[in-house]
């Protein structure tokens, strides 16, 4: 008769020892499923981000990660992008973060987000104090080897930089001060706006983002500009048509990199590592002779690829 209380007592115990494990069981995570790392996009367009969301995506591959991307609608407000990603991980929220580069106000928002789930905040493409590290190009490196480009040619014309006197700016002012040590030939034109186009005829040019662009379309550059006089920064899409016409040369972003390093700085964070400093992506000049170099093709036309 005792068997039987014995079995039922065994029964018991182990069903309480299951209930133990059950409320102490490690996360998914733990037990074999792949981490989940949330890329969330304030803005889907553009061959930058293409670029970026292939990098990442290939770095997840080889890790073993799962990458989620989060999109919300173009002209969303910052409220209605977080309440986007908070009804996403309520219930299940990711093991990192990613955000690509956006306002102020996103950033501290996303940054409360991920603090809310423990979830390391990885910033791609600019300074943010809040996250737990940074992912973006050295301004001062892209100054100074766009520099060396313009001093490798060995012309004795004076340097005219146009610059937005931002911080950005002014870290590529000082890199290309660095490198081409000349500081008695160069001038600098600070100013949202452009003016005195005639001189552009003698000089040779660097400028910041915005302003290769800007300086690129005006049609009177394009018709009296003789080629390789302008230089400059990534203008983004219309890269390869300024290299066609007229531009020398230009410090070309590597998104593709600054996603792929995002994701393995992600997982660094994660395993507990700590990011004091940024972690810089590669930059690279792109030239009319080198941009349909194999290396560059890439960089060049990411549609074909």
């Amino acid at each position: 008769m005792k068997k039987p209380y014995l079995i039922a007592i065994l029964c018991v115990a182990v069903s309480v020892a299951l209930m133990i494990w059950g409320f102490r069981s490690p996360q998914p995570a733990a037990m074999g499923v792949s981490p989940r790392y949330a890329l969330v996009l304030t803005e889907d367009k553009g061959t930058y981000v293409m670029q970026l969301k292939q990098g990442a995506q290939t770095a997840a591959a080889e890790l073993g990660v799962e990458l989620e991307l989060y999109t919300t609608e173009q002209g969303a407000s910052v409220d209605e992008q977080i309440l986007h990603w908070f009804v996403a991980w309520e219930t299940d929220p990711p093991t990192a973060i990613l955000l690509p580069p956006c306002d102020e106000q996103t950033m501290r928002r996303a940054a409360e987000l991920a603090k809310r789930w423990k979830a390391p905040l990885v910033q791609l493409g600019q300074v943010n104090e809040a996250a737990d590290a940074s992912v973006r190009f050295d301004p001062m490196e892209q100054g100074r080897l766009l520099g060396e480009a313009l001093a490798a040619r060995g012309d004795s014309i004076p340097l005219r930089i146009y610059t937005d006197g931002t911080a950005l700016a002014s870290a590529r002012l000082a890199g290309l001060h660095q490198a081409l040590n000349k500081d008695e030939r160069i001038e600098v034109v600070e100013g949202e706006t452009i003016d005195g186009l005639a001189p552009l005829k003698s000089h040779r040019v660097a400028v910041t983002g915005a302003l290769t662009a800007q300086l690129w379309r005006w049609e009177m550059l394009r018709d009296a500009m003789p080629a390789g006089v302008l230089w400059g920064f990534d203008p983004g899409d219309e890269r390869a048509e300024c290299l066609r016409y007229g531009c020398g040369g230009l410090l070309v972003d590597m998104p593709y990199a600054l996603g792929y390093q995002a994701v393995m700085v992600a997982r660094g964070c994660v395993s507990g590592d700590r990011f004091a400093e940024p972690v810089y992506a590669p930059s690279r000049v792109v030239t009319p002779e080198t941009m349909y170099l194999t290396e560059n093709i890439k960089l060049m036309f990411p549609l074909l690829q």
